[in-house]
């Protein structure tokens, strides 16, 4: 395929040179005063898209099913973790189908001693994953206060678990993982067993509630009629602590230079997570950077004239994005071209700026070679393309086999495991011919960091963007 090299040369041309990646610019085609035309629809000339969602809880009714299934029950809170089959019934009986259900806290028992049932669940989990024999069904049924009519009412009491379930379900797909949401021991426990396992693979999360089963669905949210609001939490720790609040007027006059915008969309970043989590290192405010959206004013002695003038279509950065209005500096935004949305607009600052400043600063030249770690990412994907118009050598680490296959169809790189440092090693080793790295980009801790620094020549470049596990000196 060929590679396009654009460089403007005035508001409305560009001179492109379209060429393969292996080649120069030399023996590229040159489209001189390529002119560019708007796309239809100015970007304020439509509306813009509602993305808030909630999920809802709606009543689904299972199908007749004639087959018994007999489970493996393994209850957290016994004395000692005691391991027997039951039927739906209730009685004893021998396995006919390999499946694990464990249970994770009575009713109107305290919450105290949380970390040995995660640990327990966690240790379950693994067996369930990755047997023998291939993965085998798993489900966790998690009591609830009955007054508590969904999942999880008891935050942030099952949070934890329900998280894991959902993170595992992405790692192993093959997997059925399943949780149910019990309000009535006796009642509801019988009615959980006796779930088809056609049903637990449809519907991973189940609540029951009054006799009836209760799935989540995502509802979009009605557009707000109070005006601006903004993404607020009380205290970090968990997701669940986020909730939409009315945001009040900024009565602070615009500082010079700065700009005041309407916020369209906001590019969450792995920093927002760990902000809201609790686990960033030092206090970073309010989540949301990368945004996407229109100028409202200007400082008054900034010339409201070009791309700041108001209702231009800018993105950037901002401090606390994740609102309706926000504030940052000129120097922070540029004009968004019209035929780039405001979705695709705000995943690129972060990204995109990090690998320009990483490969700018490491003044990587062809040929030069490269160890870029989570190569999937959003900085990882804009840093291999950026790699590739440099002719630089690439070795990426990713997780799961499809990722490998999706870069290798994508760059012409080689990749390790993000998993395994000793696989990373020798992949990266075997790689290399060796030869010693300029460059390394990393994000990930512990036995990662050493391997990577082990693979770097004398004067290379190390670059670390991670927030945890970071070596100092």
């Amino acid at each position: 395929g060929l590679w396009p090299v654009a460089t403007p040369t005035a508001a409305d041309a560009q001179c492109v040179w379209l060429t393969r990646p292996a080649a120069s610019l030399s023996r590229a085609c040159v489209l001189d005063d390529f002119r560019v035309r708007a796309v239809a629809g100015a970007a304020h000339a439509s509306p813009v898209a509602q993305h808030g969602y909630a999920t809802s809880w709606i009543v689904r009714e299972a199908a007749a099913s004639s087959t018994v299934e007999v489970s493996l029950l393994h209850s957290w809170l016994r004395p000692m973790l005691r391991a027997h089959a039951v039927t739906p019934g209730g009685g004893v009986a021998i396995p006919a189908a390999r499946s694990l259900h464990a249970s994770a806290h009575q009713p109107g028992t305290a919450a105290i001693g949380h970390l040995p049932h995660a640990e327990a669940a966690l240790a379950l989990l693994r067996a369930a994953c990755f047997a023998t024999l291939g993965p085998y069904p798993a489900t966790f049924h998690a009591f609830r206060s009955p007054q508590a009519p969904l999942a999880g009412g008891e935050r942030p009491l099952h949070s934890g678990l329900l998280g894991m379930l959902r993170s595992a379900r992405q790692e192993v797909p093959s997997a059925t993982i399943s949780y149910v949401s019990l309000a009535d021991e006796a009642e509801d426990m019988s009615r959980a067993l006796a779930m088809s396992s056609e049903w637990l693979r449809a519907e991973p999360e189940t609540a029951l509630d009054q006799g009836s089963r209760r799935v989540p669905r995502l509802s979009q949210l009605a557009p707000s009629a109070a005006g601006p609001v903004q993404l607020y939490f009380d205290a970090r720790g968990v997701v669940s602590n986020l909730h939409v609040i009315s945001q009040r007027p900024l009565a602070d006059p615009l500082g010079s230079g700065q700009v005041e915008l309407h916020v369209h969309c906001v590019g969450l970043n792995f920093r927002d997570v760990l902000n809201v989590l609790g686990a960033y290192p030092g206090d970073p405010g309010l989540p949301g950077g990368d945004f996407a959206g229109e100028v409202s004013r200007t400082a008054p002695d900034s010339a409201p004239v070009g791309p700041l003038a108001p209702r231009a279509a800018i993105y950037g950065f901002a401090s606390a994005a994740l609102a309706s209005i926000a504030r940052t500096g000129a120097s922070l935004v540029a004009c968004r071209p019209a035929a780039v949305s405001s979705e695709q607009a705000c995943s690129l600052p972060s990204t995109w700026g990090t690998a320009h400043l990483v490969l700018m600063r490491s003044r990587g030249c062809k040929q030069h070679r490269l160890l870029l770690h989570a190569g999937a990412g959003g900085v990882g994907l804009a840093t291999c393309q950026y790699s590739t118009w440099l002719a630089l050598q690439s070795h990426t680490t990713v997780g799961r086999p499809y990722k490998h296959r999706f870069l290798r169809a994508l760059y012409p790189s080689s990749s390790s495991s993000s998993r395994d440092a000793a696989a990373l090693s020798i992949g990266a080793s075997s790689s290399l011919l060796a030869r010693r790295l300029h460059l390394v980009l990393n994000s990930l801790s512990h036995d990662f960091i050493s391997t990577s620094t082990a693979l770097l020549r004398e004067g290379g470049h190390f670059a670390e963007i991670g927030k945890r596990g970071v070596w100092s000196r």
